[in-house]
């Protein structure tokens, strides 16, 4: 018998190159954000809280950031886990897209990042191991 040739095919292939560089570059721009908060933190004390609560966010969104990477690097192995885990990260972006303003009523970004990776993985979920 022989064994089962996966092809990831355009689609499959575009998202998760796409998703690999948008992931680092999000997550350097979360880096250069974080560093240009501390450094405006320490020359001006005006409004603490508000300046801690953002960091903790960011390094939420960092976390996030990282996390997407790994995802992309398991479903790019066919790890099913990572497509579960991309998943749950869409959804935790959009509660993180509430905490920061809660006047969002829903975070398109989220929802397009998740009805893309539906898209580009249900047709070879049967790969997945």
């Amino acid at each position: 018998m022989r064994p089962v040739v996966r092809k990831r095919g355009w689609s499959l292939a575009s998202f998760l190159i796409l998703g690999a560089i948008a992931a680092v570059f999000s997550f350097g721009a979360d880096m250069i954000e974080y560093a240009a908060l501390r450094s405006q933190m320490s020359r001006e004390l005006v409004l603490l809280t508000n300046v801690r609560a953002t960091q903790k966010l960011l390094v939420l969104d960092m976390a996030d950031s990282a996390l997407r990477f790994v995802c992309v690097g398991a479903m790019w192995s066919w790890k099913r886990w990572g497509f579960y885990l991309y998943l749950a990260l869409g959804v935790f972006s959009m509660a993180l897209a509430r905490r920061i303003d809660p006047e969002v009523e829903l975070d398109f970004d989220a929802v397009l990042g998740i009805l893309s990776v539906l898209i580009a993985v249900l047709p070879r979920f049967r790969w997945f191991e």
